[in-house]
């Protein structure tokens, strides 16, 4: 009876178990690798391959390794190319591709193609990597289709989005073809409602009503106040009450002197800075004072002072040396966001600009852990409970290989339970998972970002938080709505499958109960 129960639990196993694209294909594995250490030069003789499979993934590895010498060779390949799917995938690389050679060579394509899902890709390719004023390209492709798909108008309206973010789209006056085909979309009810109704606002811009000041009470000691302070289970709850009152300068500085959370005294540093410093220059040992708390988020938030003080032409009582000392007592890579922000704050006294570099370029290391991913489901789930309810998130594997094997680490040994949500930008993101609960915390590693899928940020997408491009750890964010310009730029390793209403309810200082695989 043992061996049949054996026998059945292990074929129950066997069937539920399904591959992942990488769990048996050592080819697939070595292109990922090429991509994932960004080996442009490995991936050529790929591109050349007579496998789709092959030269659509290394094609797609393009995308995450970046390299701008390789677009006249993308170029080319697009001209010659005759399958649509290898033609979309070159068209997504090309537009990861922020140079004149990408965005020339889009705009001669897209005159040449015939109309088809193609030809529709390239205005959301060109919008994300336009070098000059577009709007007149924009608004002949619209009049030029005179029966627009949704699929036209989902890539249309994208273009039109990430090149008004780039201030390559002018809506004033003397440009109103564009605006009236915008109008004529609406008018006429064409398109995904929820797509149209959501581009309109972000490209049109509507004027914010706006909401009358918060009255608050002036509190002049910290000690008129900590008996509310101390009541409050959470510094989340206790942030929230100190945005009630008018501090003084004096309070502030009580805050940064207490044995209050990080968050509240980031909060205290950031009022005094604002409100108690326009008049005054605050001398070398309040600055140094604060370095010598060694917390990361208030060393940034000194930092920025600094940069700001320093671009209107005022002087600032600490020396470049002081501010190196600093920057090498820090831990790379979990405290590289404040390594950057001390480089700019170093930088500033040269009048030079930061050009930022991941921490992979200076040497660091953390291999894709190829024996993990194997293993992993291809439909592999995890159910995350929090305070507000339960989602599930459908973890993306075939997309996100490292990523998803990291988080699938942290989740097995209980690293998020009892987190909680620092962040949430109304219909934008929630963010969560930081193990100091402010969004300054990382741990002692970072991963590479996954930017070779085509996924796009929309509802429920669960992506990585970063400070730029290969600097991913163990924060997470769900998106509340589309979000184009975080595409190419921010992995997307999961998505809502279950649990859509708990999204929009999640605030700051909810909290992550847990989060366990689901099998």
């Amino acid at each position: 009876m043992r061996v049949i129960f054996s026998i059945l639990f292990f074929c129950f196993i066997s069937i539920s178990f399904s591959q992942n694209r990488f769990s048996n294909d050592a080819v697939l594995r070595k292109i990922y690798g090429f991509e994932y250490e960004r080996q442009s030069d490995s991936l050529l003789v790929f591109l050349k391959s007579n496998n789709q499979i092959y030269k659509y993934a290394a094609i797609q590895g393009m995308a995450s390794v970046q390299d701008t010498t390789k677009a006249n060779l993308l170029l080319q390949m697009l001209a010659s190319e005759k399958v649509d799917s290898l033609k979309l995938a070159l068209i997504y690389s090309l537009s990861q591709l922020d140079c004149n050679a990408s965005f020339n060579g889009l705009l001669q394509y897209e005159k040449t193609a015939s109309a088809s899902i193609v030809k529709s890709a390239c205005l959301e390719a060109i919008g994300k990597v336009s070098q000059h004023n577009v709007t007149d390209f924009f608004s002949q492709s619209f009049i030029a289709n005179t029966k627009p798909s949704n699929d036209f108008l989902s890539y249309w309206f994208k273009g039109v989005y990430l090149a008004k973010r780039r201030k390559k789209i002018d809506l004033n006056k003397g440009n109103e073809n564009l605006t009236k085909c915008i109008d004529k979309i609406i008018e006429t009810h064409i398109g995904n409602a929820d797509e149209v109704n959501y581009y309109y606002d972000k490209i049109m811009d509507p004027p914010m009503l706006a909401n009358p000041d918060m009255i608050k009470n002036p509190v002049r000691n910290l000690k008129d106040i900590e008996v509310a302070l101390q009541s409050l289970k959470t510094a989340y709850q206790q942030l929230e009450l100190l945005k009630s009152y008018d501090l003084s300068a004096t309070v502030c500085i009580e805050l940064l002197q207490s044995n209050y959370p990080s968050l509240i005294k980031w909060y205290a540093l950031d009022d005094f800075l604002k409100r108690h410093t326009w008049n005054n220059k605050i001398d070398q040992n309040f600055i140094q004072s604060i370095f010598d708390m060694m917390d990361v988020a208030l060393i940034s938030r000194m930092c920025e002072y600094i940069i700001e003080q320093k671009q209107n032409n005022k002087l600032v009582d600490i020396s470049v040396d002081a501010l190196q000392n600093l920057q090498r007592q820090l831990f790379l890579p979990r405290d590289f966001e404040t390594w950057i922000d001390l480089e700019k704050a170093i930088l500033s006294f040269k009048g030079k600009t930061y050009q930022y570099k991941s921490c992979f370029e200076t040497g660091y290391q953390n291999p894709i852990d190829w024996n993990y991913i194997v293993k992993i489901n291809a439909n592999q789930k995890v159910k995350v409970t929090t305070n507000k309810g339960t989602m599930v998130f459908l973890l993306k594997v075939n997309e996100s290989p490292a990523s998803v094997a990291n988080f699938l680490k942290l989740v097995d040994v209980g690293y998020y339970n009892g987190k909680y949500f620092h962040r949430m930008v109304s219909n934008f993101v929630v963010q969560g998972g930081c193990p100091r609960g402010d969004g300054w915390g990382s741990l002692e590693w970072n991963q590479r970002s996954e930017l070779s899928s085509k996924l796009s940020y929309k509802k429920g997408s669960v992506g990585l938080a970063s400070v730029g491009k290969d600097s991913e750890g163990v924060q997470f964010f769900i998106s509340h709505n589309y979000a184009p310009h975080l595409d190419g730029r921010y992995t997307i390793f999961a998505e809502v499958v279950k649990g859509f209403d708990v999204i929009g309810n999640l605030v700051v200082g909810d909290e992550i109960v847990s989060i366990e695989r689901v099998f």
